[in-house]
């Protein structure tokens, strides 16, 4: 019965496909329409629509220098050029439209039978093993609800929202002014914004946690389907509390999304092309939307992209599978094709540089100094292991250990061949990448590196008790679990490591403080200097919050004022390098040396008040320097 329910009607497998079809199509004649309202204005004219179309979007002055008058006027030029461009690509795509219409059906056909096998795997155990996968998950679901209430957003999430997903679906899919617009995240994420129930903390993180538990389940499954219950539900025990996996789970930012793609676009492309055994290639469709979602989620997915493209090449090439590797390199053509087709709007706003020169990500000038800087690798192990320096050197240690197994032929299987081929790929694809763009790649990028790590390591604890402990080994297995998990969740009970100890967390509330008293002058508008500082970006979500029983943006909107050479509002918040722009006659100093992110943290900021609401106060303004 259950499984027959999610049998869909051809209706409906036709409307998921239309759905997906007309996608490229959008954004090819949204392109088109951007070419032809770019051309036909003027410079100036376009940046005055954006601030009185988005008054409380990112800067003008700060998009100005993203899209800048040279590029306008290049658009200008060859708009002829790029709309001829933009409408053949429209037309081969329409022009081959039952080929891309069976394309679009068979990745929701796979994806029917995903969600059966899912569904079944449940259903079709009994009543002791349902109520074991439900306690699990329930646990997993309340440590994730524990991190959505405890932590605040964090400064890149609310630059995600305030900028991108608040503004909507095309903002979001045309303006890449900051590395933080993880597009396809964001588009999700404005659809959420729109309807208008939901807080922005909401906003950005229900995505993320609604990913993580299909995933976590999907694993699951995936387990279930080839091992014992005992397998699966300690294999997700041991990898669901991890702090790093757990982190990202909540943060809305996009990269427990790219886990996702990555465990999606690993098991299609083994399915399709390891594992196919000369028979029909399964999960084609689903091999190639996964790298086309992981790559327009984030650029940095791309190391897993090259990665694959060295065992698939490689493996294909050893087997001498022409035909495969055929099919194999057609996939990434096609992947590199829809990528394209979806960034096409940034890429004639913004240009190519915007999506590969992340200022926050700076190359060194020589591969000798970028391998000098080793304690960059160093803080990146730290990280990822959550144990520090131990954590470190465990981890190494880990994995040489798990080598050593495995080269004696210790622990075996296709599972482990798999893995190691996975390793080294990724390793050799995240040295071509560092070397080239000299710059390491940041931590939170390798997530889905250290979930393959638990991965694989809890699989080899699992399999080293079951062969050498006889009787004794799920007590074995359960007390190791239970320390593991423990360890991973130690925040709750070890005021170390507890949230109020995290830097960004003392920023946030340090800074609702002060909002709370500056607000008791009841100023009627605030100057912020730059869009993504600590206080401007909190100040908008503490004002959205005072105002949530109101429409979304009105007060909040107009109450808040950009400007960089003249004062012009009741309470100021300015770094240190705008000062001398400023007259400051007619305001007061009430705090100095606050924190800002002007210049990579080393400016501060100072906090100046209207004289006028001073004197109806009747109090003196404070003065104060930065206690968090």
């Amino acid at each position: 019965m259950y499984t027959k329910k999610l049998i869909l009607r051809p209706s409906a497998y036709f409307l998921a496909t239309l759905c997906l079809y007309l996608v490229p199509c959008l954004y090819l004649l949204y392109s088109l329409a951007f070419i032809v309202f770019v051309s036909s204005r003027g410079y100036d004219v376009l940046l005055s629509d954006y601030r009185l179309r988005y008054p409380d979007a990112f800067d003008f002055e700060t998009v100005g220098q993203f899209f800048t008058m040279q590029r306008h006027a290049w658009i200008g030029v060859h708009s002829g050029a790029l709309g001829a461009g933009v409408g053949v690509i429209l037309a081969i795509y329409l022009a081959f439209s039952q080929r891309v219409f069976r394309f679009f059906r068979q990745f929701i056909v796979e994806c029917g039978k995903i969600a059966v096998v899912m569904t079944r795997t449940f259903f079709d155990a009994s009543v002791t093993e349902r109520s074991l996968i439900v306690l699990l998950f329930a646990g997993v679901i309340v440590y994730r609800l524990y991190f959505f209430f405890a932590f605040p957003l964090h400064t890149d999430e609310l630059c995600s929202y305030l900028y991108f997903a608040k503004q909507g679906f095309f903002m979001t899919i045309t303006n890449y002014v900051l590395p933080n617009n993880h597009v396809l995240y964001n588009v999700a994420c404005s659809f959420l914004s729109a309807v208008g129930v939901f807080s922005p903390k909401a906003v950005m993180r229900l995505p993320s946690m609604a990913g993580d538990l299909l995933m976590l389940y999907g694993i699951f499954c995936f387990i279930r389907q080839r091992a014992p219950l005992s397998r699966a539900l300690g294999v997700i025990a041991g990898v669901a509390f991890c702090y790093l996996p757990s982190f990202y789970a909540v943060q809305g930012r996009g990269y427990q999304w790219q886990e996702c793609c990555v465990i999606v676009n690993c098991v299609a492309c083994w399915s399709c092309y390891f594992r196919s055994n000369g028979g029909a290639r399964k999960g084609y469709a689903l091999f190639a939307l996964s790298g086309v979602a992981g790559l327009y989620l984030n650029p940095l997915f791309c190391y897993h992209f090259l990665a694959i493209l060295f065992l698939g090449t490689g493996f294909l090439a050893w087997k001498r599978d022409f035909a495969g590797m055929r099919s194999f390199l057609g996939c990434y053509g096609l992947i590199t094709g829809g990528v394209f087709v979806l960034y096409l709007p940034i890429l004639l706003c913004n240009g190519l540089q915007a999506l590969t020169a992340n200022t926050w990500l700076t190359g060194e000038s020589s591969v000798g100094r970028l391998l000098a800087d080793y304690s960059s690798v160093a803080f990146s192990l730290k990280y990822l292991s959550y144990y520090g320096e131990p954590g470190m050197y465990l981890l190494l240690g880990g994995a040489a250990l798990s080598f050593a197994l495995y080269c004696k032929r210790v622990i075996r299987g296709e599972f482990y061949d798999d893995a190691l081929l996975y390793f080294v790929a990724i390793t050799v694809s995240i040295a071509i990448l560092t070397l080239f763009k000299k710059a390491y790649p940041p931590e939170r990028s390798l997530c889905f590196w250290i979930l393959s790590l638990n991965l694989v390591f809890v699989n080899i604890c699992y399999d080293l008790a079951s062969k050498f402990l006889g009787n004794k080994w799920p007590a074995f297995l359960t007390i190791f679990l239970v320390l593991k998990i423990a360890g991973s969740v130690r925040g709750l009970y070890w005021e170390r490591f507890a949230v109020a100890e995290q830097p960004y967390v003392k920023i946030y509330y340090g800074l609702q403080k002060d909002f709370r008293a500056l607000s008791a002058y009841r100023p009627a508008t605030w100057l912020i200097t730059d869009s993504d500082d600590f206080y401007s970006m909190y100040l908008r979500l503490y004002l959205l919050d005072k105002a949530s029983g109101r429409a979304d943006g009105g007060e909040e909107a107009s109450n808040v004022v950009f400007g960089r050479k003249g004062a012009s509002g009741d309470v100021l918040f300015l770094p240190d390098c705008y000062l001398p722009y400023f007259s400051l006659g007619e305001y007061r100093l009430w705090a100095e040396h606050r924190i800002s992110a002007k210049c990579n943290g080393n400016e501060t900021l100072s906090v100046y008040i209207s004289k006028r609401l001073v004197s109806v106060s009747g109090e003196k303004p404070l003065r104060g320097v930065s206690d968090f």
